[in-house]
């Protein structure tokens, strides 16, 4: 299956679409770290996002905070025609993370990813959101087709340091 990035413009490149700002919130792009800056108080910067319905996501990016300022800077939510559901959240305990969240969608196919800066700041880079099962296939979870002990058949043995796995 052919892995597809739900997040809306991962590079941030360009205005984005779709976004809810709430409170005294802001973003701005910096290009020497290629992260979105997202700061300010009492408030929200968040990306309403299409997705598969009823399915298992991924959400994972670089997020950097201040982790005793803000431990909890991420929010999910499920995007229903009678509000807004939270549907899972990041809680962080150092300043510098690789964020790996694991949810479902709801029967809308409509999310909300929301960063909180909290009056610190919230610099996230590399999102990816996309189908649990071929993010898992991508980074090597899910189903191993044989034990560690099983001889490899590779064609080209000669590469192979060892004879089993």
């Amino acid at each position: 299956m052919q892995r597809i990035n739900y997040f809306t413009n991962p590079n941030f490149t360009g205005p984005f679409a779709d976004v809810n700002i709430s409170g005294e919130v802001k973003a701005s792009y910096n290009a020497d770290t290629k992260q979105l800056n997202i700061y300010g108080n009492n408030g929200g910067y968040g990306f309403n996002l299409t997705v598969p319905k009823n399915a298992a996501l991924v959400f994972a990016c670089f997020l950097w905070t201040e982790h005793d300022k803000n431990p909890k800077p991420l929010t999910v939510y499920s995007l229903e025609s009678s509000g807004n559901n939270l549907i899972a959240f990041a809680t962080v305990s150092q300043n510098a993370n690789n964020l790996l969240l694991r949810f479902n969608s709801t029967g809308s196919g409509r999310i909300r990813v929301e960063f909180y800066p909290n009056g610190s700041a919230a610099n996230i880079a590399n999102p990816i959101l996309e189908l649990a099962d071929t993010y898992d296939k991508a980074v090597g979870g899910g189903f191993r087709a044989s034990s560690p002990a099983t001889r490899c058949h590779a064609h080209r043995s000669v590469r192979r340091a060892g004879d089993v796995r």
